[in-house]
């Protein structure tokens, strides 16, 4: 059970009796400190690790396990245990750490110690490997239990130094593929906090005016809460993605070179109220006939089936990005659950939140509700549509980004982790789509390479809601025959 603020503040009285009452007003004035405070295993670790953390740093679950496993490692040397350097007991715990992850284990049995240390040290003498051996068995971060199982002293500790090890290479860009936890991606969203990314293109590539560069590598992708779950996945290569949705003063130009006309022209568009395709709605009159976006140019395009946003990016010379794509332009490389972070914060994006109940200028929440990559509007807005099927051969498409009808739950999680899918003969009012260049042409999802990256491996199964129960106009439906 979580402590309680007096559970808190009995076991600072016991542990520090003549300071307490100071460490508690720090940790009462310090951002989620209290919160981290509620978990008995993080409390210590706050009394112990407060006076290292330097003022004004930002104080989360990984830095405080970060300066908790210094102090130990480091008095661990006051006591003459010098046989192994601290920055190597440190490395062979992350890779401990990330093997018992791989084989799904808690534990490891005494037996198989030794062949680790071995391996990780290029020990050969029997002596050398006993005397390692002891000291990593008696360092403070594994117990041992009746059975010969060495452990981490808490699964918290196991999933950080996996973190530890795997966020500088998710920097680096040599991170390998795998799955892992929402903990572990957490502790990585922490200790990346203040981290330096995304690196600027390739000497020599400009960037295209109204686009950012997203660089090739690995990123943390999906939920656990998904199909696939939370895993690290890799894009091979770099590319160039649109800032923000296309507008409407983008898609005139479009119209008035080619004179092309939209689905919701010929057909009708979508009518939240009337729940139905109704002739008159479409993307010059979103809301119906007597609505238009004569002020509303800077906002994003809506009322588009997939055709349409497809032909305006052959015109403009560009595509639309895969959900591979959009997810790492949304979230970066750390897995953040809103583009800006993992709080929500209402003011960064339009949501059902805003009280807007329409769409915003594309820049209105720009910069602060902009991805690391510098995208806005990955959260709220508009839907955005995507270039991947939902499995191969399918009508349906994935859309990324929820809405400004959509609220919290789940919507603004929609910017960075869960999907909605449509046919591509689909119209509603609130999706839209952003402009992808690749450095390399590309049919489909082709240039991601590896079992998690191929495909769409979120839960995107083609649901049939019942039409009135819809928060938003309901995706199946479709002027263009059956979906499924």
């Amino acid at each position: 059970m979580p402590f309680d603020q007096e559970d808190i503040q009995a076991t600072l009285r016991a542990r520090l009796p003549d300071e307490w009452e100071r460490y508690w007003r720090r940790i009462e004035s310090t951002y989620n400190l209290a919160e981290l405070a509620q978990r008995p295993v993080l409390l210590d670790m706050i009394a112990r690790s407060l006076p290292e953390l330097e003022p004004g740093q930002a104080v989360n679950a990984a830095r405080l396990y970060e300066a908790y496993t210094d102090l130990w490692l480091a008095r661990e040397e006051e006591k003459g245990r010098k046989l192994i350097t601290r920055a190597d007991k440190r490395l062979f715990m992350q890779e401990l750490a990330l093997e018992m992850l791989r084989r799904a284990e808690l534990s490891i049995h005494y037996s198989r110690l030794p062949e680790r240390v071995r391996a990780h040290f290029h020990l050969e003498k029997a002596r050398e490997i006993d005397y390692f051996e002891h000291d990593i068995r008696t360092c403070s971060f594994l117990n041992r239990d009746p059975e010969g199982n060495y452990r981490f002293v808490h699964k918290s500790f196991q999933e950080f130094f996996v973190a530890q090890w795997l966020a500088p290479r998710l920097l680096e860009g040599s991170a390998p593929e795998m799955h892992i936890n929402e903990e572990i991606k957490g502790f990585v969203h922490g200790l990346l906090a203040e981290a330096d990314w995304p690196p600027p293109p390739p000497e020599g590539m400009e960037v295209p005016e109204g686009m950012v560069w997203v660089p090739p590598g690995p990123f943390i992708m999906g939920a656990e809460d998904e199909e696939g779950g939370t895993r690290v996945v890799r894009l091979e290569q770099g590319f160039f993605v649109a800032r923000t949705p296309v507008t409407n003063a983008e898609f005139i130009r479009f119209v008035e070179a080619t004179g092309y006309v939209t689905a919701a022209e010929k057909e009708g568009g979508w009518s939240i109220e009337a729940q139905d395709y109704v002739k008159g709605f479409d993307w010059r009159h979103p809301e119906g006939p007597d609505s238009g976006i004569e002020d509303r140019l800077d906002h994003p395009v809506v009322q588009v089936i997939w055709h349409d946003a497809v032909a305006y990016a052959e015109w403009a010379g560009v595509r639309l990005p895969t959900e591979q794509e959009w997810e790492k332009a949304a979230r970066g490389v750390d897995g953040r659950v809103y583009p800006w972070g993992d709080e929500f914060d209402p003011t960064r994006c339009n949501t059902r939140e805003s009280g807007v109940r329409t769409t915003t200028p594309v820049d209105r929440y720009s910069p602060d509700g902009d991805s690391s990559c510098g995208c806005a509007d990955m959260a709220g807005n508009v839907w955005e549509w995507t270039a991947s099927e939902v499995e191969p051969g399918s009508e349906r498409r994935v859309l990324r980004g929820g809405s400004s009808t959509f609220g919290t739950t789940p919507a603004v999680r929609l910017a960075t982790t869960t999907t909605r899918t449509a046919a591509t003969g689909t119209t509603v009012w609130g999706w839209g789509w952003r402009r992808l260049l690749s450095l390399l042409p590309l049919a489909s999802d082709s240039l991601h390479s590896g079992p998690l990256a191929g495909g769409v491996l979120r839960g995107v199964s083609p649901l049939r809601p019942d039409p009135r129960a819809c928060p938003e106009p309901c995706p199946e439906r479709t002027r263009f025959g059956k979906v499924s």
